[in-house]
């Protein structure tokens, strides 16, 4: 797994755990704040903070839906149940995702470098052959002039 990769799930983790403790502060923030309401209900009017403190919760609290009782924990267990597996298998699927992109991101990546190692052997080549060309028509020239003066040793020799 690449650096990139696993700082990303380190940087993926710390949010997760950063989002779960602010939640968790949260909670017992507004935990602390009913306990103190409570207690001033209760100082004020001991009556209606027993009433209030006795009351069965709302409905909206209950995600079980009507009524209290086996069926309903049940129910409500099937829901909890049912939405883990649920996140589990989306879970699942984003791990799958995140490995395909990785996958797919390292392909690219190898074929990039191919590329580049390809342009760089084809201009390497390409000097070369330059420099084979200046080599040979040096090469002409210099037999050219060695021809030259093969000539000009002929020409001397027969003046004398």
């Amino acid at each position: 797994m690449s650096r990139e990769a696993n700082k990303t799930q380190e940087l993926h983790r710390q949010t997760q755990l950063s989002a779960t403790r602010a939640k968790a502060a949260s909670t017992t923030q507004r935990l602390a704040e009913f306990e103190l309401t409570a207690g001033a209900l209760a100082a004020s009017t001991s009556g209606a903070a027993e009433l209030f403190l006795s009351a069965p919760p709302p409905a909206s609290l209950c995600e079980a839906g009507s009524g209290t009782g086996p069926a309903a924990d049940t129910a409500y267990i099937e829901q909890v149940r049912a939405r883990k597996a649920e996140e589990e298998e989306a879970r699942k699927e984003r791990e799958k995702r995140r490995r395909r992109l990785i996958v797919r991101n390292m392909q690219a990546q190898k074929s990039a470098h191919q590329r580049q190692r390809q342009e760089q052997l084809a201009a390497k080549l390409q000097r070369q052959s330059q420099q084979e060309r200046r080599i040979a028509t040096q090469l002409q020239q210099l037999r050219g002039e060695k021809e030259i003066i093969r000539q000009n040793r002929m020409y001397v020799g027969v003046a004398r």
